[in-house]
């Protein structure tokens, strides 16, 4: 099962408590003990706290929710947290952006904030900066949205590497947020290199990227060094590159935008979407789209009320990126890499890096495939590399990367951990 659906916690039972008619007694199952890590509940204490409360139940379809629970341990994946902002959004008539749910992932905490909103003086936060976490002694970490143009997926690698690593995500801005139909990977690059100066005025800076974060982060790396400024690490998290350098065979490009979108948005919330595909295929351009907006939010990504609002807005959002990365060439640099390649994606496309990466590139094997290897425990052997290629870096003062191991070691190692 996906992990949001796995219990948090198990209780021994010596029987199943039944009620008169044979069917469990809910009421009776006892709560899991304290020492099982589960969050002690707590009522809601106001008007704020208790539509909050409701709001996360109804998204994340639980029983109740208190408001000392963590949102991302209790259920909350990518896609949810961007439903629960949308709803949080309209039962307050105010404007958040997506990374509160990271600063305030209790309903505690999110009620303080909504609070907050309205105060004289308070500061507008970035449509792209997310702080996914802010604090800690190391250089900042900036990872790259995908197509999808989220960063929630990022919340488990920030969550490994520790409170002591700064890890910011970059995300895409919403579809009217520029004046011009169509924006490049290299508009997209000058825009987030704006954004990470804000927290980091000059390098060396870390870059990373997932799937097409990647490319991102790569041009941004570019930009950079133009500039006069060093990369000390570009990771690339299983990027391809552009479909104009793949093989026929690989490219996405020969089904429908609406037909990639369903399948990423599938995958993104641990669905196997394959079940439908045959029945998609055969429908009319109106009734894909119907099917899809019914399958996410029987999914629980939509909001049932403002569904098709919702689903215009995340595919304009994934179409803009597509035909960026689309449109999108590659051209050599002396710039390093370090690439994570998911065991269940064709070592192809990680080999055709070697083209463009003058620097030299070092691989590292992962477990799992595209989407699931960047959640528990996979991500795990991703935040233990690049936690000695920072090491190494900050503590040698180095402006390149400079691992305390050989390519083929690291290789070696990671390939442990592949089942």
């Amino acid at each position: 099962m996906p992990e949001y659906m796995a219990p948090t916690a198990y209780v021994q039972l010596k029987r199943i408590p039944l009620t008169p008619n044979g069917k469990i007694d809910r009421k009776s199952l006892p709560e899991p003990d304290k020492d099982m890590r589960e969050q002690e509940y707590v009522g809601p204490r106001n008007a704020t706290e208790e539509t909050l409360c409701r709001l996360w139940q109804e998204v994340l379809r639980r029983e109740r929710v208190g408001i000392h629970d963590n949102f991302f341990n209790i259920g909350g994946h990518s896609l949810l947290a961007v439903q629960v902002i949308s709803r949080i959004k309209q039962a307050f008539t105010i404007e958040m952006p997506l990374s509160v749910l990271f600063a305030a992932p209790t309903v505690a905490r999110m009620a303080e904030h909504i609070a907050a909103v309205n105060e004289p003086g308070r500061s507008q936060s970035s449509p792209v900066l997310v702080n996914i976490q802010p604090h800690g002694s190391w250089p900042p970490f900036f990872c790259v949205h995908a197509v999808g143009g989220q960063v929630t997926s990022y919340g488990e690698l920030s969550r490994e590497l520790g409170d002591e690593q700064p890890f910011y995500g970059l995300q895409s801005p919403p579809a009217n947020y520029f004046s011009e139909s169509d924006i490049s990977i290299e508009q997209m690059a000058t825009l987030y290199n704006q954004q990470i100066r804000s927290v980091q005025p000059v390098g060396p800076y870390l870059l990373s990227g997932w799937s097409m974060g990647g490319l991102v982060a790569w041009e941004m790396a570019q930009q950079l060094m133009k500039e006069g400024e060093t990369i000390s690490l570009l990771a690339l998290i299983d990027t391809a590159p552009p479909p104009k350098y793949r093989e026929a065979d690989d490219r996405a490009d020969e089904i429908s935008m609406l037909a990639r979108f369903a399948l990423d948005m599938s995958r993104l919330v641990g669905k196997d979407p394959r079940p439908l595909v045959e029945q998609f295929f055969q429908a009319d351009a109106q009734d894909q789209w119907k099917m899809v907006q019914e399958t996410l939010t029987s999914y629980g990504v939509l909001a049932p009320k403002t569904a098709h609002a919702e689903m215009t807005a995340l595919l304009n959002v994934f179409t803009r990126n597509a035909l960026a990365m689309n449109n999108y060439s590659l051209h050599p640099s002396d710039q390093s890499v370090v690439y994570f390649r998911a065991s269940e994606t064709p070592e192809r496309f990680s080999k055709l890096w070697t083209k463009w990466s003058g620097g030299g590139i070092q691989f590292h094997l992962v477990p799992g495939d595209h989407f699931t290897m960047l959640r528990r425990p996979n991500v795990r052997i991703i935040a233990e590399a690049l936690e000695r290629y920072i090491s190494a870096n900050s503590n040698n003062e180095s402006r390149a990367v400079s691992p305390e191991m050989s390519p083929r070691e690291l290789i070696d190692i990671e390939s442990q951990h592949t089942p």
